[in-house]
């Protein structure tokens, strides 16, 4: 049963603030409660998700692109792409696994746990490491940052770790390796954002040809007729709807004047034209928004990664001097990427 405080001798009110202030210091160990994590595991959680949704949909369109039998390259160039690209993405999903293990590690010692049950969170997060250690991923840095060097020496001293302050000290050294990896995968997005755009980007290229041919059949019908006040207006639609074209301006329709006097098949088949050519443009400016709306996603998940980045060094910090850790940004980052992708999912 909880006691008041006014229920008890002013001595004693003193002796339990002040084991209230010194004990959380002197005892090595956090006392954050779990509830406090539980909006970040589950915001991780989504975005673990989430991400790898982005990375799965670069693999999938690179095959797409890969496949497309409008694609000009030879098939021996395309299957080569298309195997480094598999490649480059099953290494991305392994990053973001690696990630999600320290992140894992971190939380349960923030939360206070024995580190002896933090153990084989530990020693999952050092075999995914040792594995990325190897991959081409981490080509780029792998001399400033030996990644499987600094996961064989947490494998082996994991057991070794006497108290509790060693055992952080041993956890903190897979930090820099993970901020370095997190680092990859942002300067990589783009390239995935590459990927998608251009297998998005197929059918617009068609529309692109039939808005060419809508052109020249309109100039074939309308060249060398008088100068009628109908026929003016109808090429003006015919210009204003070109004109509408998001990605790209197209040239103006210019009819070459001449004698012949328009009919009214003529006039029909000119405001015909105009109206596909209107159609044609509202369905590539449809893709170039959904292309839009996947940059943005890209754009998004390049700021979550930032944000985990951060929100990782906060816990570590969090473990080292026991100090509570702000989630907030990171929670509101995963929503900020689970808005995008909605966005584009729905083609808003």
């Amino acid at each position: 049963m909880l006691i008041p405080f006014f229920g008890l001798p002013r001595c004693l009110c003193k002796f339990i603030l002040l084991v209230a202030v010194v004990a959380p210091l002197t005892s090595g160990c956090v006392s954050i409660p779990t509830r406090n994590f539980d909006a970040y595991r589950s915001s991780f959680a989504a975005a673990k998700t989430a991400t790898e949704d982005i990375v799965l949909r670069g693999k999938i369109a690179a095959k797409a692109l890969a496949e497309d039998p409008a694609n000009p390259q030879p098939a021996a160039e395309r299957l080569a792409k298309l195997k480094e690209r598999d490649q480059a993405a099953n290494e991305r999903l392994l990053a973001l696994e690696t990630i999600d293990r320290y992140n894992t590690v971190l939380v349960q010692l923030a939360e206070g746990k024995n580190p002896k049950n933090v153990k084989s969170s530990l020693e999952s997060f050092s075999n995914s490491l040792l594995q990325i250690g190897s991959s081409r991923i981490t080509e780029a840095v792998q001399k400033a940052v030996p990644y499987a060097g600094i996961a064989a020496e947490i494998i082996a001293m994991a057991d070794e770790a006497t108290n509790r302050r060693e055992f952080l000290n041993l956890v903190t050294k897979g930090g820099e390796p993970v901020r370095e990896i997190i680092g990859i995968l942002i300067a990589d997005a783009d390239d995935i954002d590459k990927i998608v755009s251009e297998q998005m980007a197929v059918p617009r290229d068609l529309s692109d040809n039939r808005l060419s041919g809508l052109r020249f059949q309109f100039l074939n019908v309308a060249d060398e007729l008088q100068v009628a006040t109908e026929i003016t207006g109808v090429i003006k639609q015919m210009n204003d709807a070109r004109a509408t074209l998001v990605h790209q301006k197209l040239p103006e329709v210019k009819p070459r004047v001449g004698v012949r006097t328009p009919g009214h098949t003529d006039l029909a088949m000119l405001k015909m034209l105009v109206d596909s050519t209107k159609n044609e443009i509202a369905i590539a400016n449809a893709i170039t928004s959904r292309i839009k709306s996947q940059h943005e996603v890209i754009v998004e998940y390049k700021k979550l990664l930032n944000q985990t980045r951060m929100s990782l060094l906060q816990l570590e910090k969090t473990i080292k001097y026991n100090r509570p850790v702000a989630t907030a940004d990171f929670i509101n980052r995963a929503l900020g990427l689970r808005e995008a992708t909605l966005k584009l999912r729905e083609g808003v």
